[in-house]
């Protein structure tokens, strides 16, 4: 029997895990940027908050969750993944963290239970990078409302998401193609990996591509505030959306001349 796509997907990350990160690193245009501008973006609409709660969603290796722990050092991170070997590699990574207090579940997001048993757990932020894109459209908005009952009221919720845009595809992918070449001519990454990678990637990992604006309007319709894209590169982008929850909007209705 076949396995459902989104199992396929996480059986893809298992294989992928243990070089995630020197694939990403060196193949996946403007990674690191991608997360320093997210969780950048945390600092400025936290700013003043103490002892914070957050989520990292779909946290594979753990470099986003390393990035909040380095920033607010203080903080609790949550971080949930569908992939047991990803895990495994953001617990290695995670685990030397003295001052952070981070937890580990693992979770599928595409399950309708997946927010379950997170103990009644609120957070000041989510957050989620390339993740979201693999998840079914039907799935995906359930869990714009799964996440407004996890946020606390005012709270933010930040991902990065590949779109749709056929040009901006082609592009991006001939650059990650590039990229992988020079990897694998430099030693990075051994060759038959890369291979074994592609193979797995074209037969098991799925994308849902939506275009940005229909995402855009998914968030505003589950009740999110302030949407909006703040960086993007090519096909990738960082959309994010205050949780409306007890909360007056601060922008003007209309504007007069």
């Amino acid at each position: 029997m076949n396995l459902p796509m989104v199992d396929q997907t996480l059986e893809f990350f298992d294989f992928q895990a243990p070089l995630y990160d020197a694939y990403q690193r060196n193949c996946i245009p403007k990674y690191d940027e991608m997360i320093s501008i997210s969780v950048g973006f945390l600092r400025h609409v936290l700013a003043g908050h103490d002892n914070l709660a957050l989520l990292d969603l779909g946290c594979g290796t753990g470099n986003t969750a390393l990035a909040l722990t380095d920033l607010f050092p203080r903080a609790s991170v949550h971080c949930v993944d569908g992939s047991e070997a990803m895990l495994a590699e953001a617990k290695k990574k995670l685990n030397s963290k003295s001052e952070a207090a981070v937890r580990f579940s693992r979770k599928d997001l595409a399950d309708q239970a997946w927010s379950n048993n997170l103990n009644g757990a609120v957070f000041d932020a989510a957050v989620s990078v390339l993740v979201l894109e693999h998840i079914p459209f039907g799935a995906y908005r359930r869990l714009l409302g799964d996440l407004r009952g996890l946020i606390k009221p005012g709270g933010w919720l930040v991902t990065v998401e590949a779109f749709t845009g056929d040009m901006n595809h082609r592009i991006i992918y001939a650059e990650m193609e590039h990229l992988a070449e020079k990897a694998v001519r430099s030693g990075l990454i051994p060759l038959e990996w890369m291979k074994e990678m592609k193979r797995l990637s074209k037969d098991k990992e799925t994308h849902y591509f939506a275009s940005m604006s229909d995402k855009k309007r998914w968030w505003m319709d589950a009740g999110y505030q302030e949407v909006d894209f703040i960086w993007q590169y090519y096909c990738v982008g960082i959309l994010v959306g205050r949780n409306a929850a007890g909360v007056q909007s601060d922008r003007p209705r209309s504007f007069s001349n």
